[in-house]
């Protein structure tokens, strides 16, 4: 699944994450997805919470790729444990556009994904 979550937590259009958590709560669990690439996060922290009070909110299931910066549109890697082990996350830079590269193994199958 790929989800942008729009500068998350994104206060100061939203409110608070109050307001928006429960949104985010009910797209995920209806969908259930086993990775999730979220973009527009706006740090560590932030991917972070985003990890603990959604994701996570029900009980530990995904965990997150480390968190590498490139730019103001921060992309961040999640994943169900149950099913895959972290590998590296690295900055590649392709014609000027900084992007994250995440390797994630699959405990399913031994392949890369």
């Amino acid at each position: 699944m790929t989800y942008n979550i729009l500068e998350y937590p994104n206060t100061w259009e939203y409110g608070d994450t109050t307001y928006r958590n429960p949104y985010f709560r009910t797209v995920i669990s209806s969908v259930n997805p086993d990775i999730i690439a979220a973009q527009e996060i706006k740090s560590a922290a932030e991917a972070d919470g985003f990890l603990t009070n959604v994701l996570n909110s029900f009980g530990e299931t995904y965990l997150m790729a480390t968190f590498v910066a490139n730019g103001s549109d921060n992309n961040v890697l999640y994943y169900k444990q149950s099913k895959f082990a972290f590998i590296s996350a690295s900055l590649v830079n392709s014609s000027g556009h900084p992007t994250v590269e995440f390797k994630i193994y699959s405990e399913i199958g031994r392949a890369h994904v």
